[in-house]
């Protein structure tokens, strides 16, 4: 479990043990566990790029994996001549700083990336984007702005990488077919044992993207 306040990251385990799996518990509508299961394993204040003019963030996804924390913030940013314009901010903290000996021992490394526009939602998903379970890919669809004119849908490919001696993010855009509508694609996935992103289609297609 991921607890985050203003800027402030703290993450919970809870033992498997410690939950009552299979067992008759009584409740019709779930579990009652006596005490507290959790123990408190990582917390760290994670000072995120800030940005002048900034009106806007808000946090849409934060998930460990074994590569590390993961998050994704959309925020707008302007000025006092051009319109404020979205961003997808992906900040990236490596699982081997997670887990200092000691908490004086190292500061987190933080890695960010800035894509152009806010992630794609529609009818059909409050987001799109996709993450691997071994934490290595993210696939991202975004738009430069949420107006009725929709403009310049794009996909996007992260890598993350981390390693301690260079720990990295890197973001490539990918190349789609013409005949791949990125506003009418409805969910995503991405497997990376294939190297394949899978995009469903409104209309019932099912388009694969091979990303290596």
């Amino acid at each position: 479990m991921i607890a985050a306040q203003k800027g402030y990251f703290t993450i919970y385990r809870c033992s498997l043990d410690a939950l009552p799996c299979g067992q008759a518990t009584g409740w019709e509508d779930g579990a009652f566990v006596d005490g507290n299961p959790f123990t408190r394993e990582f917390s760290a204040f994670i000072p995120t790029q800030s940005f002048e003019y900034e009106i806007d963030r808000r946090m849409v996804d934060a998930h460990l994996s074994p590569q590390g924390l993961h998050l994704i913030f959309i925020t707008h940013v302007g000025d006092e001549i051009k319109k404020f314009e979205p961003y997808t901010h992906i900040v990236f903290v490596p699982n081997a700083l997670l887990h200092p000996p000691t908490p004086q021992a190292r500061s987190p490394i933080i890695l960010e990336k800035l894509l152009d526009g806010k992630i794609y939602s529609n009818d059909y998903s409050a987001h799109l984007f996709a993450s691997t379970q071994s934490g290595n890919y993210k696939a991202v669809i975004t738009v430069d702005d949420f107006t009725e004119d929709l403009s310049s849908p794009a996909l996007y490919l992260l890598k993350f990488d981390g390693d301690l001696e260079s720990p990295s993010v890197q973001a490539r855009r990918l190349e789609l077919l013409s005949c791949i509508d990125l506003l009418k694609i409805y969910a995503i996935a991405i497997d990376d044992r294939r190297g394949v992103i899978y995009l469903s289609h409104e209309t019932g297609c099912l388009f694969t993207i091979p990303y290596v």
